[in-house]
């Protein structure tokens, strides 16, 4: 199937160069979750560690945690819930859940190192 993004390099005003990835309004929660769970090694690790239970089945469902997202983990699809939006009574200008095919997520990750 495929994530529909586009992964590009833009130069900044002060001639700094940095790596920008493209997703579609309707993936706000997934974006979230690459730019505030996944970027550190350690919960980066962490959770691809959590996806690969699933995956290999020692384990039916996870849920992990992380800065901005939570993470409910099953065989087929993740969930990514956006958990600093989830309980605001306006939330319905943010897409603050996502759901994604577990197989899609752990090859985004290992793509995006």
């Amino acid at each position: 199937m495929g994530l529909p993004y586009h992964i590009r390099v833009k130069e900044l005003e002060n001639g700094i160069r940095t790596l920008v990835i493209d997703l579609p309004k309707n993936m706000d929660a997934l974006s979230d979750f690459l730019i505030s769970d996944i970027p550190w090694e350690y919960d980066g690790e962490r959770i691809v560690t959590v996806i690969d239970r699933v995956l290999s089945n020692p384990s039916v469902y996870e849920e992990e945690i992380g800065n901005a997202c939570r993470i409910e983990i099953k065989s087929d699809k993740t969930r990514i819930v956006n958990h600093l939006y989830e309980n605001l009574e306006d939330n319905k200008a943010f897409n603050w859940n996502y759901e994604i095919d577990t197989v899609e997520l752990r090859k985004f990750r290992e793509t995006n190192r």
